[in-house]
């Protein structure tokens, strides 16, 4: 029991948090539809979504039977299928609280309007039918993205064989990175970043000796969990080449067997078109085509190529997107990667690849921004990857008792953890609604060139807070939104004063 006292520990503090953070409705169309999927499946038995939608099918496509389905992948709302049944078993049995406290799922119609248009206004829709049952599926990714720290704990104490660096660093992931205040909604990134993140824990076992039996169970599901990541989110696909390229790595680093290679590849090949088969025939089912997803039929085109070099810019640099600018702890990965490189060069290249690959891929569509949401939202899902050179690196310092450099590292750290709370106490999807309607009523269309995202004027580094409230338990408390930072800023310094307190302790003193 004590080999898993830590795991515990990140498990429960995060579910914690991350339930305290959770806004506690669904504020994209995009997780609407996946709700409303999740919905059909549970009281219909069908993926098909035939419901009215307010804002014109978008993100439903019509498939060969003159149904409508999501272009999102499936497992999101599959796994959400027990907590809808919960939350329906609650409701009928009037275990609910005072309507007056449940946020507000924007996407229901409430007298012919979203019901989103009542939160701009401060005022409560006419009926709250369907907003308590998006309460209690909205938790999902709160349980979610617990167990993502858990497991990304498990891949760092395999790279540093520390448990301190472990925690310290899952710490910083989990609260330190935009992850964080994703678990709040009900997007199906965290899903798929628990997913990349197992994949690759199944494929870290193989660093060290294993017998040839677990070396091929493990590289099994290492493919098999990929090829999950893949059907809860369809980027997921562009890591797949780098999973092979971190295969061949491992094979040269002593003599190289080509059987073994061979091998090894086949049971990642076979793990991962598990799932890649089911999804291909998800396609086929829905619109007559294994590559359709949804997203080109009826010659409606969800998104275009385009010239990369503005998206590129808008993934990095953008006061609305940018990966610099909303997750600062990636200068700290990139500075502390040359020690990481070192010792684990076939890893570093291929998380390099994966990097390259997919802000180039995203940066030349044309909704390489995600639309509204927070930040880069489609390099969510590599967060995890750049956590690996700061845990090495954090171990480098410590075994040479570079003290002054830990510090120094702990303050940079810790700046990135208050600005996380500050995006996770605002509400993004409103404060964007807001600024879109301002603007748009003295005649400024900030969708066009996509100035919402690119202009300081209108970003949330600046002024999310200015606006709406993002978690739930604020209307309990009736605390405004810098009030509630500041405190939640003091709760997470006396943590991470004492987890920096155990390094020292064990490292320094």
């Amino acid at each position: 029991m004590k080999k898993y006292r830590i795991p515990l520990i990140i498990f429960f503090m995060n579910l914690v948090f991350y339930a305290l953070f959770n806004y506690g409705g669904i504020r994209s169309p995009d997780s609407e539809i996946v709700f409303r999927t999740t919905e059909s499946l549970v009281l219909r038995n069908s993926f098909a979504v035939n419901d009215p939608i307010d804002w014109n099918y978008f993100g439903l496509s019509l498939g060969i039977d003159s149904q409508r389905y999501s272009i999102f992948g499936p497992v999101e709302s599959i796994i959400a299928v027990p907590l809808l049944k919960i939350a329906y078993f609650l409701e009928r049995n009037h275990y609910v609280i005072d309507s007056n406290y449940i946020p507000i799922s924007h996407h229901l119609m409430a007298d012919d309007n979203p019901a989103g248009i009542y939160f701009l206004e401060d005022k409560k829709p006419p009926s709250m039918n369907g907003h308590y049952v998006r309460f209690i599926v909205s938790f999902l990714n709160s349980i979610i993205g617990a167990l993502a720290g858990v497991f990304l704990y498990f891949i760092l104490i395999r790279l540093t064989k520390s448990e301190i660096v472990s925690l310290l660093t899952t710490f910083l992931f989990s609260f330190g990175t935009l992850f964080f205040p994703y678990t709040g909604t009900f997007f199906s990134e965290p899903l798929c970043t628990l997913f990349m993140i197992i994949s690759f824990l199944f494929i870290i076992k193989n660093e060290s000796g294993n017998s040839v039996k677990n070396i091929y169970r493990n590289y099994f599901f290492s493919g098999l969990f990929l090829g999950l990541a893949t059907a809860t989110h369809i980027s997921a696909v562009l890591s797949i080449p780098f999973y092979y390229l971190i295969i061949l790595g491992q094979k040269t680093k002593d003599k190289f067997n080509f059987k073994h290679f061979g091998f090894s590849n086949s049971y990642f090949t076979f793990g991962l078109i598990v799932f890649g088969a089911l999804l291909l025939y998800y396609n086929f089912a829905r619109f007559g085509n294994i590559s359709e997803t949804g997203r080109t039929v009826e010659n409606d085109i969800y998104a275009y190529y385009s010239n990369p070099l503005p998206g590129l810019y808008g993934l990095l640099l953008s006061p609305g997107k940018g990966l610099f600018i909303y997750i600062p702890l990636v200068f700290l990965s990139f500075i502390l990667w040359k020690s990481f490189h070192n010792q684990f060069p076939h890893l570093s290249i291929a998380i390099i690849g994966m990097i390259i690959i997919r802000l180039f891929f995203i940066s030349s569509r044309s909704d390489w921004h995600g639309g509204f949401c927070l930040g880069p939202r489609y390099m969510i899902i590599i967060i995890p990857f750049f956590l690996l050179p700061i845990a090495n690196g954090i171990k480098v310092i410590l075994d040479k008792k570079e003290f002054k450099k830990y510090i120094i590292v702990g303050i940079f750290s810790f700046l990135c953890i208050i600005q996380q709370i500050y995006f996770s106490v605002g509400e993004i999807f409103s404060y964007l609604h807001i600024i879109y309607r301002q603007q748009k009523a003295i005649g400024i269309e900030t969708l066009y060139n996509n100035s919402l995202y690119t202009n300081w004027q209108y970003s949330p580094v600046l002024y999310l807070l200015n606006y709406k409230t993002g978690p739930f338990i604020l209307n309990f408390l009736q605390l405004n939104n810098y009030l509630f930072w500041v405190i939640m800023c003091l709760l997470f310094f006396i943590i991470f004063f004492i987890i920096n307190y155990i390094v020292y302790k064990k490292s320094f003193k």
